[in-house]
């Protein structure tokens, strides 16, 4: 198998105090094009992941004992719809579910603000800049992506300010890629992001889980959806 290296940052800090929002291209990066290739196959799994802890989540708030729900989840291809989809779950939830709902409701939300850099990493491709003796990859926008070009106010800008010598490479970089030019390491920052919503909705989704076993306990849960959710764990590990 071959190796991959990837450049990292001695900051691992986010690229603005929101978390969720893009980063500007690195020009000290040196990754080469597999190594753009394999953190972005990285980040998309995380994200494939949180996608299938939202949709245990959502069975749980159904009340699903028929795995109905279950599937309808999975036939609606917008991300963004499946978020309403849920939303709309945990607000007409069980009072033994309340808690579960709180705890997942800020995750939708960052979900939800993370989106738009899936959609970036999931349908960008990979472009080679030269900056002297060195060459380096950059996951840039789709070249028919138009909605991801530089608007003329943002050209000149960029003309004006970062582009003051042919081998200025952060101005070449904005004026080729447009929005956006992620190197490996920036793309793994969004793949520890995805990471670590998967790990807490699939926390939650167990807890919905254990909330209802209890509340059957007590002579308020339907039996089916109790035992419901002990097979579904069962199954999902």
């Amino acid at each position: 198998m071959p190796t991959i290296t990837v450049f990292i940052p001695e900051s691992a800090a986010p690229p603005t105090p929101r978390e969720y929002s893009r980063f500007e291209p690195d020009v000290e990066s040196r990754d080469t094009e597999d190594a753009i290739a394999w953190a972005v196959g990285q980040a998309l799994n995380e994200w494939e992941g949180m996608e299938s802890a939202f949709a245990a989540c959502y069975g749980r708030f159904c009340q699903d004992s028929s795995g109905i729900a279950y599937a309808s989840y999975g036939t609606v291809t917008s991300s963004r719809a499946r978020g309403m989809m849920i939303g709309q779950a945990i607000e007409r939830c069980p009072p033994w579910l309340e808690q579960c709902a709180t705890n997942l409701r800020p995750l939708l939300d960052l979900a939800g603000k993370f989106a738009e850099r899936r959609n970036e990493l999931a349908h960008g491709y990979i472009v080679g800049f030269d900056s002297g003796d060195a060459h380096s990859y950059f996951l840039v926008p789709a070249a028919y992506a138009t909605r991801y070009q530089l608007s003329r106010t943002k050209l000149e800008q960029v003309v004006k300010e970062q582009l003051t010598s042919p081998a200025d490479l952060l101005g070449r970089i904005k004026l080729a890629a447009g929005e956006y030019a992620y190197s490996a390491a920036q793309i793994l920052y969004y793949r520890d992001r995805f990471r670590d919503l998967w790990n807490k909705a699939i926390i939650i989704a167990s807890e919905c889980w254990a909330a209802t076993v209890d509340a059957r306990r007590m002579g308020h849960a339907p039996l089916a959806y109790a035992l419901n959710g002990m097979v579904s764990d069962q199954t999902e590990d």
